[in-house]
């Protein structure tokens, strides 16, 4: 997956710079802006909130390594 999302920076980085560089003309640009803004600041969001629950699994990380 990592080698997957790694392939698409570049074209990523490319589609980013144009919406932000074409806010002021498309008003398409700011809505998907605002869309792609507030889904990373909802997934953070998300990702602090649920940081407490992954106590009941950190027991599964020592079985990995041999440490019962």
């Amino acid at each position: 997956m990592t080698v997957h999302v790694l392939g698409h920076l570049a074209r990523m980085a490319g589609l980013a710079g144009h919406d932000v560089a074409a806010v002021a003309r498309e008003p398409a640009s700011r809505l998907r802006l605002g869309l792609v803004g507030g889904a990373v600041v909802a997934g953070a969001i998300l990702a602090v909130a649920t940081l407490p629950l992954i106590s009941p699994w950190t027991h599964w990380f020592g079985a990995f390594h041999g440490d019962h």
